[in-house]
């Protein structure tokens, strides 16, 4: 089954060419070649880089009906925020549905189904890493993938997604994630981790090496560090 991809202002109009079989754009001869992957039933994939998770949720994309949207973690590493290596790595993409629509059953696909407004799913452009090209992507917003990731990850983990996602509020000027989130209500799963993690939240926090840190020391039982500290020097000398 294939459909027309929705209209998009994406820059590099070619990979939806090369990349899908969507109205005849690549003949169906030329798909079956050894040279043509599919990572999902009706989509053909010629030199592109289906490591690069924005590729792949792109490619994927083509097939979803409307409503649907990546979430969880595929939600949070297409973004470019921070994870385990394990989810980082994971090939299978995290698919929701608005209840109560079923869970989407698609080979390389983790299907949900759940409370998803259509505020809450975002069309985006984001940029693919393998190619630097922007690519549209119906995406769960922020607070969402907030909510479901808490799910997914122990509490240091998602602190460090959570500081993450502070920054970039901070420094685009924009409301923070995780208020929104905690609006969503305590009866979503998750909601626990996600109001264990608020208060543990530090502002200028850039990378999540520095969140584990600052954590497994306060775990400890030492003082915490002071995050982004100025550190000046009064004495430099010029002798070598």
């Amino acid at each position: 089954m294939t459909r027309e991809p929705e209209p998009s202002t994406v820059v590099d109009d070619a990979w939806i060419v090369r990349a899908s079989v969507i109205g005849g754009r690549m003949p169906y001869a030329r798909t079956r070649r050894v040279d043509v992957e599919h990572p999902y039933r009706g989509v053909a994939a010629h030199r592109v880089d289906l490591t690069d998770i924005v590729q792949r949720a792109h490619a994927l994309g083509l097939l979803l009906g409307a409503g649907a949207a990546i979430s969880h973690s595929s939600a949070a590493a297409a973004r470019g925020l921070p994870l385990p290596r394990a989810l980082r790595l994971d090939s299978r993409l995290h698919v929701s549905v608005p209840r109560p629509r079923r869970a989407p059953r698609i080979a390389g696909v983790h299907g949900h189904s759940i409370d998803l407004a259509p505020a809450q799913v975002e069309r985006r452009l984001l940029v693919a890493p393998s190619t630097g090209e922007a690519l549209p992507i119906s995406v769960v917003d922020e607070p969402l993938t907030l909510v479901t990731c808490a799910t997914q990850l122990a509490l240091p983990d998602f602190v460090a997604l959570a500081d993450a996602m502070l920054h970039w509020a901070t420094v685009e000027r924009r409301p923070d994630p995780m208020l929104e989130a905690l609006q969503l209500g305590p009866g979503r799963p998750g909601f626990a981790r996600l109001a264990r993690a608020e208060p543990l939240r530090r502002a200028g926090v850039r990378s999540r090496a520095e969140t584990l840190l600052r954590l497994m020391i306060v775990s400890a039982g030492l003082p915490e560090p002071v995050v982004a500290h100025p550190v000046h020097s009064t004495g430099l000398s010029s002798e070598r």
